[in-house]
C-alpha cells in the first residue's frame, strides 16, 4: 500500500463507505422487520385477549385497544408503537396472571400482619433456654422477609396499573425479582432450622384430615422451594419475552381464565339446620362474636382441613377476635357445620389438658382451621374469605344491568340467589365469576368494575387472603397462649421442636394454596385413615344429642373462650 497511487487509495475510501452506508442500511432492514414482527406479535395477542389498557412511555400517553396504539385518538405509527404494545403485554399480564399474587389483601395490611408474626417470633425466642435456640425460632421460623417482600411486589403492582408508566413496570420486575430470592432464602433457613431443631425419630402426628411425619415436612419443603423455582423460570421468560422475544411468550397470559368448577355438594335440610344450631349456640349461649344469623352461611365444595361427619356440611361464618395487647382484631372464618373437641379425660397425662380436668371441663374445643390442626389452612381461609368478597360484589355492582340476553337472565339469577338464599356455595361463587368474565370480554361492562372481577377471580384462584389470616392467626394464638402460660398457670410446650414440627404454619406461610406463587404440586401428607377408636377427636355430630350434652357442651365451650380473654377460674 505504500506504493498505492492516490487514485487507488481514494478508490478504496469509496469502497468503505459504500459497505458501511450498505452494511447500515441491512441492519436497518432487518431491525425494520424485526419491529414489525414483534409489533404483528403483540398487536394481534393483545387484540384477541380483548385488551384495552393505557401505557405512558416518556411524556406521552398511548390508549392501547384490540391491539391498536392510540395517541390522542389517532392511530400511531412511530418507533413508540412496538414498545407501547409489549408494554401493554406486561401490563395486561400484571392483572390478568400476575405471579405471586395478593390480590385479596392491601399491602400495607399484609406488612403489619408479618410485623406481628416477626414480633411473636422474638418472644418466642425470649422463652428458649438455649441460645441456639432462641436464634432458630427468631430467624428462621417463620417466612417474614419473604412475607414483606411479596407485599411490596403487590404494592409494586398495583402503582404500575395504576400508572401504565415504563419506570413503574422496571420497578414491579425488580421487586418480584426480589421476592423470589427472598422465598429461596426463607425457606432454606426454615428446612435447616427444621432440620437442626426436629430429632429424626420424631413421631408423627394426626390432625383432622392427614397425619404428618418429619420426611413428609422436609418433602413438602422441597417441593416447595422446587415450586417457586418453577416461577422463577416463568418470570424469566416473561421478562425476555416483554423485551420482545416473542418466541418466550405466552399468550395464555393475557386471557381471563376461567376457575375450575368444583363439585356441587348436597347439603340435606338436617345439615343446615344442624349448622344453623351451633351457630345459635355459639352467639347466642356462648358468646362468641359471629356475624350477624342474618347472613347467610358459605358452603366450601371441598376443605384442606376437614373430613365432614355424615349428615353435615362444610359451613362456615365468620367471628370477630377481640384483640390482644400486641395484636390487632381481626375477621377470620368459624366452622359451623360441627363443634370437633379432645376429651380432656383421655389427655389427662399432658399437662395442657390436666389443667381442663382440674378445672372438670370434659370437652376441650379445637379449632379445625388452626394452623397447628391443618398445616395448609390458608386454603380454606382464603377460599371463604373470597366467597364472602364475592357476595358482597354481587349485591352491590348490579352486574346484570351491563348484560342482556342469555348472561343478562344467568347475573340476574346470581344476585337473587346471593341476596335470599341461607347459603352462598363455593360452586355458586366461582359459576358467578365465570359468567362474569363472559360479560367482561363483550365489552359491555365499565373498566373499573372489569377490573375489579378480574382483582375478584385472582383472588379466589390463589386463596390470597388465607395467607394474611394464617400470619395473624399465628401471631395471636400464639402470644395468647404466652398469656395463658404467664397469668393463668397454664402448661403450655414452647420447645423449639414443637414449633418446628407443629405449629410453624409452613405450607401456608409459603403460600402453597397460591396458584400464582406455586402452581401446583401433589398433597403435601397422607390422610388420616386411623381407626375411630384411636382418633384423638370427637365430634359433636356423633354424640347422642339432647339438653344434658347441650349444656356441658355450653359451659366448657365458654370456659376456654374466658381463659383465652384471660379471666382465669381463680380470679
Amino acid at each position: 500500500m505504500a506504493n498505492a497511487s492516490p487514485g487507488f487509495v481514494r478508490a478504496c475510501i469509496a469502497l468503505f463507505f459504500v459497505c458501511i452506508v450498505g452494511a447500515v442500511s441491512v441492519g436497518e432492514t432487518y431491525t425494520a422487520r424485526r419491529l414489525a414482527t414483534e409489533s404483528y406479535f403483540f398487536s394481534s395477542a393483545l387484540r384477541d385477549a380483548h385488551v384495552s389498557e393505557t401505557v405512558s412511555i416518556g411524556d406521552k400517553t398511548y390508549s392501547v385497544t384490540n391491539g391498536m396504539v392510540l395517541y390522542h385518538g389517532s392511530p400511531v405509527s412511530n418507533p413508540d408503537t412496538a414498545r407501547a404494545l409489549r408494554l401493554t403485554y406486561e401490563k395486561s399480564a400484571a392483572r390478568r396472571n400476575p405471579l405471586i399474587s395478593l390480590s385479596a389483601v392491601e399491602p400495607e395490611k399484609f406488612i403489619e400482619a408479618a410485623g406481628y408474626l416477626q414480633d411473636t417470633a422474638a418472644l418466642l425466642a425470649q422463652r428458649q433456654k438455649r441460645p441456639l435456640d432462641a436464634l432458630l425460632v427468631h430467624t428462621s421460623l417463620y417466612p417474614t422477609r419473604f412475607l414483606v417482600s411479596a407485599a411490596r411486589t403487590e404494592k409494586a403492582r398495583r402503582a404500575f396499573l395504576q400508572s401504565g408508566k415504563m419506570d413503574d413496570a422496571y420497578l414491579y420486575e425488580n421487586e418480584l425479582r426480589l421476592t423470589i430470592s427472598a422465598y429461596h432464602a426463607d425457606i432454606s433457613r426454615f428446612r435447616s432450622a427444621f432440620l437442626t431443631a426436629v430429632p429424626a425419630d420424631e413421631k408423627h402426628y394426626a390432625t383432622y384430615k392427614n397425619t404428618v411425619s418429619r420426611d413428609d415436612i422436609t418433602n413438602a419443603v422441597n417441593m416447595l422451594d422446587d415450586g417457586m423455582s418453577d416461577t422463577d423460570r416463568v418470570f424469566s421468560k416473561r421478562l425476555s419475552c416483554f423485551s420482545g422475544h416473542i418466541s418466550e411468550c405466552a399468550t395464555a397470559d393475557l386471557q381471563l381464565r376461567t376457575l375450575d368448577d368444583p363439585s356441587d355438594t348436597h347439603l340435606s335440610p338436617m345439615a343446615i339446620a344442624f349448622a344453623e344450631q351451633i351457630r345459635t349456640l355459639n352467639s347466642d349461649k356462648v358468646g362468641s362474636d359471629l356475624d350477624p344469623k342474618s347472613d347467610p352461611l358459605i358452603q366450601l365444595s371441598e376443605s384442606a382441613c376437614i373430613n365432614p361427619q355424615p349428615g353435615t356440611g362444610l359451613l362456615f361464618t365468620f367471628q370477630n377476635m377481640l384483640p390482644l395487647q400486641n395484636v390487632p382484631s381481626f375477621h377470620p372464618p368459624f366452622f359451623v357445620g360441627d363443634l370437633i373437641f379432645i376429651r380432656s379425660a383421655t389427655y389427662a397425662s399432658f399437662p395442657f389438658y390436666s389443667y381442663f380436668v382440674s378445672n372438670k371441663i370434659e370437652y376441650v374445643p379445637t379449632r379445625p382451621l388452626a394452623y397447628y390442626e391443618c398445616p395448609e389452612t390458608a386454603r380454606d381461609q382464603g377460599t371463604v374469605t373470597a366467597i364472602k368478597t364475592i357476595r358482597d360484589f354481587v349485591i352491590s355492582s348490579h352486574l346484570s344491568s351491563y348484560a342482556v340476553g342469555g348472561p343478562k337472565t344467568a347475573i340476574e339469577q346470581f344476585e337473587k340467589l346471593f341476596t335470599s338464599s341461607p347459603i352462598v356455595s363455593e360452586k355458586n361463587a366461582i359459576e358467578y365469576l365465570n359468567t362474569a368474565l363472559t360479560l367482561v370480554e363483550t365489552g359491555r361492562v365499565p373498566t373499573p368494575l372489569a377490573d375489579t372481577i378480574d382483582e375478584l377471580v385472582l383472588g379466589m384462584r390463589d386463596k390470597s387472603a388465607g395467607t394474611y389470616l394464617t400470619a395473624l392467626q399465628v401471631a395471636y394464638y400464639e402470644q395468647s397462649n404466652m398469656h395463658l402460660s404467664d397469668a393463668g398457670g397454664v402448661e403450655i410446650n414452647f420447645d423449639v421442636p414443637y414449633f418446628f414440627f407443629a405449629r410453624s404454619a409452613f405450607p401456608s406461610l409459603f403460600m402453597e394454596a397460591n396458584l400464582s406463587a406455586i402452581e401446583r404440586h401433589p398433597d403435601f401428607f397422607p390422610a388420616n385413615k386411623l381407626p375411630a377408636d384411636k382418633q384423638p377427636f370427637v365430634f359433636y355430630s356423633t354424640l347422642t344429642q339432647n339438653s344434658t350434652l347441650e349444656s356441658g357442651i355450653v359451659r366448657d365451650l365458654m370456659f376456654f373462650r374466658k381463659i383465652k380473654l384471660g379471666e382465669f377460674p381463680s380470679q
